[in-house]
């Protein structure tokens, strides 16, 4: 009799796994691992619930519909194709730890350490004194080392990458659904179930392909993921939030290293990881969340250092910075500054209260024969001369067209006012 752990998701109704199974028991001790616990405390979007506020969902419900969704990635190719055990339980694990290297804030904090989130999750797969690795480990020595190979890009066969990792993939999939439902922008929606069914392994059974008939539901994704991008992620608003969370910690990085002020509240863990003075451990990295933050942005807002209190408190209480669209605008470096002396004459110092955010994602990226990691890219079998294999932006026009649509933008970041002077006035006719 199959006893199953039940879990249940608002995108995928239920999630099951099988109690009598030792793959799945190996993912249900993931899954109730510190590591993996600590990801419902890990925003899936940032700050973006600072302009949509239903976006409270976490890496952790994330993570669970990528495993879900891998798993029925895998059975749709095991169709046709003979998927090992062993291979499959791989692809399975990697889908729920790909996240688990995210600091707080997601992306946010990873600008300031200048440490990826996927090297923190190499760490915490690689490192013997991980419970993540000695987990997997426990059930296969080969399991740790293949598990980042899929995440990096270098499984062999290549498909087992392609499906956590490419422009096709499980990561994607549930992202752009779950985003979609909680900020209640419906950009994102797009035919999970026909794009699951029409994903073919090619004849050589090395890389993920899509059916001669599947170009419309993949149209419907890409399309998808765009707006999502020009709708959600690139959002002025929410990078706003984000330039600003990114300020104060760059100013707690400063006071922790010049020695010349004590910061009100800073964890020792969260101290290492900003002054950088000894490399930062497994162990501070996965004591640091969004709650680690935000406990502290309501400390630092009655900081003794006026920067530091204005910037915390400016962001906790939602009075966000301005932003310009200055894409186009010329002579930037020259206009930036004259900003700069403009805020410098307010008293306050510019680099704390002016920044320029670069942001861009194209939409599909298509085959380049340079390329070396061609199974990244998304084939359509059948297509062209002799019924070989075309990259779907020369099966598809409407794909063609979304090679080209780069959703970028360039925007400066600044209070609106500052020391009693109206700055919004000021830059929209200095850059205009």
């Amino acid at each position: 009799m199959i006893v199953e752990k039940l879990y249940r998701d608002p995108i995928h109704d239920l999630i099951a796994l099988n109690k009598n199974s030792a793959e799945d028991q190996l993912l249900m001790q993931l899954i109730d691992s510190a590591p993996m616990q600590r990801l419902r405390r890990i925003r899936q979007l940032g700050l973006a619930y600072y302009a949509f506020q239903g976006a409270e969902h976490s890496r952790f419900t994330h993570s669970l519909g990528v495993l879900h969704l891998a798993t029925r990635i895998l059975d749709q190719l095991a169709k046709e194709w003979q998927i090992s055990p062993f291979q499959r339980l791989a692809v399975r694990c990697a889908a729920l730890l790909h996240d688990i290297g995210h600091g707080p804030f997601s992306h946010v904090f990873e600008q300031v350490t200048g440490i990826a989130h996927e090297i923190w999750t190499q760490r915490l797969l690689l490192d013997r004194q991980s419970e993540i690795y000695q987990l997997l480990s426990a059930y296969s020595r080969r399991l740790p080392k293949m598990i980042a190979e899929i995440l990096q890009g270098k499984s062999d066969p290549p498909f087992l990458s392609q499906i956590i990792t490419s422009q096709l993939d499980a990561d994607r999939f549930d992202y752009l659904l779950r985003d979609s439902l909680m900020t209640g922008v419906k950009y994102g929606v797009y035919e999970l179930e026909r794009l699951i069914h029409v994903l073919r392994l090619d004849a050589q059974g090395q890389r993920i392909v899509v059916a001669s008939n599947g170009i419309p539901p993949v149209e419907k994704y890409l399309q998808a993921r765009y707006h999502m991008y020009t709708q959600v992620y690139l959002h002025k608003t929410v990078r706003a939030a984000e330039s600003m969370l990114v300020l104060v910690l760059r100013r707690v990085k400063e006071l922790c290293t010049s020695r010349r002020k004590n910061v009100a509240w800073l964890t020792p863990p969260l101290h290492r990881m900003l002054a950088g003075s000894t490399a930062p451990s497994v162990d501070d990295f996965l004591a640091i969340t969004d709650d680690t933050l935000l406990y502290a942005l309501s400390e630092w807002q009655h900081a003794a250092d006026t920067v530091l209190a204005a910037l915390a408190g400016g962001l906790l209480t939602r009075h966000l910075f301005k932003t310009l669209d200055v894409s186009g605008t010329k002579n930037l470096p020259k206009k930036l500054l004259a900003a700069k002396r403009i805020i410098a004459e307010t008293g306050y110092d510019a680099r704390y209260f002016l920044m320029v955010y670069e942001g861009k994602n194209i939409a599909y990226r298509p085959y380049d024969p340079r390329d070396s990691k061609a199974h990244h890219h998304i084939f359509v079998e059948g297509q062209g001369q002799n019924g070989q294999y075309v990259d779907m932006a020369t099966a598809s026009p409407l794909v063609e067209g979304l090679t080209r649509a780069n959703a970028s933008v360039r925007r400066v970041v600044f209070p609106d006012e500052l020391g009693g002077v109206h700055l919004r006035p000021i830059f929209e006719d200095l850059f205009r």
